[in-house]
């Protein structure tokens, strides 16, 4: 009997401890949109639904020409657990804070 592959890990429900865990390793993901594409460096990136504090995004190679961005889309890709130092940017001071990025 074939093995089934695992289900598919929810992104938005992702806490920093599920992202430590996972972090660089590949796996398989759903996710909600929450943003229109934005391109940098030859990537595109869609910021997605978190269901907790933790901002989350995926990055594409291409753009993937989503359908209907209104709905679940599987991503699979390697887990980026990406600390933002804190920062002053024209006197104004930001808070450090951690993000998760699906790279596909």
């Amino acid at each position: 009997m074939p093995s089934r592959a695992p289900a598919p890990i929810p992104l938005a429900s992702l806490t920093l401890a599920d992202a430590r865990e996972l972090h660089g390793k590949p796996a398989t993901f759903v996710v909600m949109l929450d943003s229109t594409p934005e391109e940098h460096g030859g990537y595109v990136f869609y910021d997605c639904e978190s269901a907790n504090d933790l901002p989350k995004c995926v990055r594409f190679r291409d753009d993937p020409a989503i359908a209907d961005p209104t709905k679940p889309v599987i991503v699979r890709g390697h887990l980026r657990l990406i600390r933002h130092k804190a920062t002053v940017i024209d006197g104004m001071p930001f808070v450090g804070f951690w993000e998760v990025m699906v790279a596909e």
